[in-house]
């Protein structure tokens, strides 16, 4: 039996169908692709004086201290800089970024008044990618298209 072709009505409701679901897929892309703002923890651990700074793209924080401090920062990308105040033998200084109990970045120096630098953004390390499946079937018979947008993570 062949199937009945679509009349006029049937043509716009799934070009509209078509038309929402591309917009579906494109809105879910952009959600995917675009960094999202995140909370960080800049840790400092040392056993002598630092001084240093830290932040995100639109914002920096200076700090003077000694030993380990935990500092909070919001951002999509952060950064931080952190010199050893000391050049005695056997000072050190390491700086980590962490999210979520994840270091997504350290940096250690020894040497005598050494810095270091360490830099992530939000995307860094994150959940595993986002798959996206887009699926149609138009049933000619019946007259409509079916299409199923599913979201695995």
């Amino acid at each position: 039996m062949p199937a009945k072709p679509l009349g006029p009505i049937g043509k716009l409701l799934s070009l509209v169908i078509a038309l929402v679901l591309f917009l579906v897929v494109v809105a879910a892309i952009w959600y995917v692709i675009t960094p999202q703002t995140a909370n960080f923890t800049i840790q400092v651990q040392s056993n002598t004086s630092w001084t240093g700074s830290y932040g995100n793209t639109g914002s920096s924080t200076s700090v003077d201290g000694s030993g380990n401090e935990n500092f909070q920062v919001q951002g999509t990308t952060v950064s931080a800089v952190f010199q050893m105040n000391t050049g005695n033998v056997g000072d050190s200084l390491t700086v980590s970024i962490v999210r979520d109990g994840t270091v997504l970045a350290t940096q250690t120096t020894t040497a005598a008044y050494g810095e270091v630098s360490v830099s992530a953004n939000s995307s860094q390390h994150g959940p595993e990618a986002v798959q996206i499946q887009f699926v149609t079937k138009t049933h000619l018979a019946f007259g409509f298209t079916e299409a199923h947008l599913c979201h695995k993570s």
